[in-house]
């Protein structure tokens, strides 16, 4: 198996840090725009500005500013970049993969699965607290306790790998 050159988002980068209270913030996170494919770190703006003429992004803004609905189908277009994203990084081995949360320690690119509802990228260990409560997924479903239920749900969500043939033998 050959080398992987995949990161995660790091955190002691250089940018701008705000402390309060004791907790650290940063800013400095870039999404990845779903129709041309680049960073943003304002990616509403860019959707609007931008993208106007696209169907998804005039449904997202016919909603009123701060609505649900518009934060909804602003958040979805923004996942489904990041996966576009993630998707290429991880079928090349090279680049850098865009959670949806960082995680406070370094991660290895192997530490994180897609959901199979929004397409988020989360740490195996949050992953089933995420799909608890991701707002894509069907109405009224419960998954059933434990982990590996949840990943093995979202295996399927996953891209494939370029080593890995998608022939099925």
């Amino acid at each position: 198996m050959g080398e992987s050159n995949l990161e995660v988002m790091d955190l002691n980068k250089s940018s701008e840090v705000i402390e309060s209270d004791g907790v650290c913030s940063t800013y400095d996170k870039k999404h990845y725009c779903l129709f041309c494919l680049k960073p943003f770190s304002k990616m509403a703006r860019h959707l609007q500005y931008v993208h106007s003429s696209e169907r998804e992004v005039a449904i997202a803004c016919s909603f009123p500013k701060g609505s649900k609905q518009r934060k909804m189908q602003l958040d979805n277009l923004r996942h489904r970049g990041n996966f576009v994203h993630n998707a290429s990084v991880i079928k090349t081995g090279k680049g850098e993969l865009i959670p949806c949360k960082r995680p406070p320690k370094k991660a290895q690119g192997t530490d994180f699965m897609h959901c199979a509802y929004c397409q988020g990228l989360f740490t195996r260990n949050v992953l089933w607290r995420h799909m608890k409560v991701c707002k894509l997924g069907p109405e009224g479903f419960t998954p059933k306790p434990g982990k590996n239920r949840v990943q093995s749900l979202c295996a399927f969500a996953q891209p494939v790998p370029s080593h890995i043939s998608k022939k099925q033998h």
